[in-house]
């Protein structure tokens, strides 16, 4: 079976804390481990890499609320304003 995997799943599978028992994010980590086909919207894609290729090109701290940037940051370097 193939997963379409909506932004909470991935906001929820990204962000610290609690949320990675919910069951939604243990079945994608069970499908990102196996042999399951994992994929996602254009738009969720854009919109992620928009953010991250606009802060590395113009060396700009993302402003952000959202918890959810601080462990994206694990993957990829782009700065994050820290106060």
């Amino acid at each position: 079976m193939s997963l379409l995997v909506d932004t909470s799943v991935w906001s929820l599978a990204l962000r610290r804390g609690g949320a990675a028992a919910a069951p939604e994010v243990a079945a994608l980590r069970t499908a990102l481990e196996g042999v399951q086909l994992v994929v996602t919207t254009g738009i969720v894609v854009q919109e992620l890499l928009q953010v991250f290729q606009s802060c590395r090109r113009h060396a700009l701290e993302l402003l952000t609320t959202d918890g959810d940037f601080t462990a994206a940051r694990v993957h990829v370097a782009f700065g994050l304003w820290s106060g």
